[in-house]
C-alpha cells in the first residue's frame, strides 16, 4: 500500500519569479507542493509562508538536508536584504509535532528587525529542535498551535502562550 503524498503548502505574494522558483523547486524535491498566490496585504510588500508536512524535529533537518535548508535560509535572508524595512513577513509552519498531528509550530518574522537581527533569527530556527518539542510535551496546556517569536533583546526564539483552535495563518 502506498503512503499518501506529503503536501507542503507554499503561500506568497510580492515575490519575484526567481524567488518563487527557488522555493517551489526546493520543496518539490521532497514533497508535493500546493502553491497559493494570495491577495496582497497593505501592511507588507511581500509575504511567504511555508507549511512543512513534517514535525519540527531533527528528522525534518535530516530529511531536508543541509543544502536545501541553507538554500531556503539564504533566500529568506536575501529577500530581507533586498526589501529592507519595506514590509516582509515570513512564516515557517511545522505540522505534527510531538506525535500530535493537530499541533502546529509557527515561526514568524516581520520587517522592522535590522538585517543582522533578521539573519540571526533565521539561523537560530534550527537550534530549538532539541528543546521546543520537550517544552511542548511537558506543557500542561494542550493546544493546536505554538507561536515562536524572536526576541531581539535576548536574541532567542520564545514560544508564546498557546492559542487553542486558531488557524495557522
Amino acid at each position: 500500500m502506498q503512503r499518501p503524498a506529503r503536501i507542503a503548502l507554499f503561500r506568497y505574494f510580492g515575490l519575484s519569479p526567481l524567488e518563487i522558483e527557488i522555493i517551489y523547486n526546493t520543496l518539490s524535491s521532497l514533497f508535493s507542493v500546493q502553491e497559493e498566490n494570495v491577495p496582497p496585504d497593505s501592511n507588507y510588500l511581500s509575504f511567504v509562508e511555508i507549511q512543512f508536512p513534517v514535525s519540527y524535529s531533527d528528522s525534518f533537518f535530516l530529511l531536508l538536508g543541509a543544502d536545501r535548508w541553507n538554500k531556503i535560509k539564504g533566500l529568506l535572508k536575501e529577500m530581507k536584504r533586498r526589501r529592507g524595512n519595506k514590509g516582509l513577513k515570513v512564516s515557517l509552519v511545522f505540522c505534527d509535532v510531538s506525535a500530535d498531528p493537530n499541533l502546529k509550530v509557527v515561526f514568524s518574522l516581520k520587517s522592522g528587525k535590522g538585517l543582522s537581527q533578521y539573519d540571526n533569527a533565521i539561523e537560530k530556527i534550527e537550534y530549538l529542535v532539541d528543546t521546543l518539542p520537550i517544552q511542548i510535551a511537558n506543557s500542561l496546556v494542550k493546544t493546536e498551535r505554538v507561536d515562536c517569536v524572536y526576541d531581539e533583546s535576548s536574541l532567542k526564539w520564545i514560544p508564546q502562550n498557546p492559542h487553542d483552535g486558531e488557524d495557522a495563518r
